[in-house]
């Protein structure tokens, strides 16, 4: 995303308006997602993360190199994965899976929020979009990022990629000697990068992101308008 913003030309006060919008919502997204992870495996025993300094919403804290020049060049990238320690979990494997799942709910619970805030101000307020001013467009695509992103983030970890969530899921479903499991641990990172540079993760992606994108702006415009 961020090359074809460099690529586009545009005025530069609506560059600018739209790269601190998209890096604002990446840096929100990915820092709550990570931090769900931590909080969660506390929450079930394991102190782990917050000795090593994961709880928190500081960006810096979970940053990974390859994660984020996948980012800028495929437009999907990742955080430096919470460190677990299984032997602390409360309640073992469903201790685990909610610590797995807890990032993705994180994501899909901000996509939900921003496309409340998004189809509220364009019920209510619709000048808010269209003046055309820095703010004006700095708005409007932090909320249209802040749904794109947080989708992006909650479907992307659902694969079963090493070291994305949806493989975490995996480990607790098919026995520690499997196969599958052991290929994925090993080729996971020249797989996905591939995948990304071939551009079917996107294409897929994009089928997705669009029907809940539209669904749900869709629902809250309509509730809205029920009290117009």
């Amino acid at each position: 995303m961020l090359i074809s913003l460099f690529r586009a030309s545009l005025p530069f006060g609506q560059f600018m308006a739209i790269l601190v919008a998209y890096l604002g919502v990446l840096l929100i997204s990915f820092s709550m997602h990570e931090f769900s992870h931590a909080f969660t495996a506390y929450k079930h025993g394991d102190p782990t993360a917050k000795l090593c300094g994961r709880m928190t919403i500081n960006p810096f804290a979970h940053f990974n190199l390859y994660g984020f020049v996948c980012l800028i060049i495929f437009g999907f990238g990742w955080a430096t994965p919470v460190p677990i320690n299984t032997v602390n979990l409360k309640k073992g494997k469903k201790s685990m899976f909610a610590i797995s799942i807890a990032g993705i709910l994180s994501n899909l619970i901000l996509a939900f929020t921003f496309t409340f805030v998004y189809s509220l101000i364009g019920t209510v307020a619709p000048v808010a979009f269209t003046s055309g001013s820095f703010w004006s467009i700095l708005l409007q695509y932090f909320l249209i990022y802040g749904v794109e992103i947080n989708l992006s983030l909650a479907f992307f970890n659902l694969l079963p990629f090493y070291p994305l969530d949806g493989y975490r899921i995996l480990e607790l479903i098919l026995k520690p000697d499997s196969k599958f499991l052991e290929f994925m641990y090993k080729y996971s990172t020249i797989i996905l990068i591939m995948l990304l540079g071939f551009g079917i993760i996107n294409i897929l992606m994009q089928y997705i992101l669009n029907f809940m994108e539209i669904g749900m702006l869709t629902m809250w415009t309509s509730l809205f308008d029920l009290f117009k």
